[in-house]
């Protein structure tokens, strides 16, 4: 007696056939995320439509001074480049200094 193992999509429900075609998305952020990241299964062609109306943001840890946990901001790319004045267009991203 054999066994068959049978994906599916955690999106569709629908059956993949071909392992190659399985991705893995994590859900890092979310406000109904309360026990850490998810993740979930789906077919690449599913996931295209996820990839093609991604937003261009910048993900942003704030650390207080008291010692409370960061906080993640996730702004607009074109309001960081305007406040922050980080990057313009054409222009080369200077690195930023990392704390060791």
């Amino acid at each position: 007696m054999g066994t068959k193992t049978v994906r599916f999509s955690d999106l569709t429900n629908k059956i993949i056939d071909d392992d190659g075609e399985v991705v893995r998305l994590v859900v890092e952020q979310h406000p109904a995320l309360t026990d850490g990241p998810v993740e979930i299964e789906a077919s690449k062609d599913e996931v295209e439509p996820i990839r093609n109306g991604a937003l261009n943001v910048v993900s942003l840890k704030l650390y207080q001074g008291d010692g409370s946990p960061p906080e993640t901001i996730t702004i607009p790319n074109r309001e960081a480049t305007s406040s922050t004045g980080v990057t313009r267009p054409g222009s080369t991203v200077p690195p930023f200094p990392r704390k060791t």
